[in-house]
């Protein structure tokens, strides 16, 4: 529920999330051979857990792009604190894939919101 969010943006959100993914692939058109399109993806993260700094640490690709090498949530933003990254010009034809990469713990991620630009 969001009201066990204790700050940062868009709190039902981040309220909820997933728990070790490594893959996620979005459809952005259901069209045939849609020519490539720019987007601003916005990924938005949270930490639950009683996790110290550098106890869930990942890295982000976008497109098969790294565009986070460590992310440290519990480094960046309080315990149940919404954390928010933006990517733009993030080119893209009819999928949008997004890997999460371990490097300790498992990855996490509450939202993605992704915008053509």
């Amino acid at each position: 529920h969001s009201a066990r969010m204790q700050g940062g943006p868009l709190p039902r959100v981040t309220a909820s999330g997933a728990e070790g993914l490594a893959k996620i692939a979005v459809t952005l058109r259901k069209t045939g051979n849609a020519q490539p399109a720019s987007y601003t993806v916005r990924l938005l993260f949270a930490e639950y857990d009683d996790l110290a700094a550098g106890d869930r640490v990942f890295g982000v690709a976008l497109q098969g792009r790294r565009v986070i090498e460590k992310l440290d949530i519990g480094k960046e933003a309080d315990r149940r604190t919404g954390l928010v990254k933006e990517f733009r010009n993030i080119s893209a034809d009819n999928l949008l894939t997004i890997d999460l990469v371990p490097i300790t713990g498992k990855p996490t991620l509450c939202g993605i919101e992704i915008v053509l630009e």
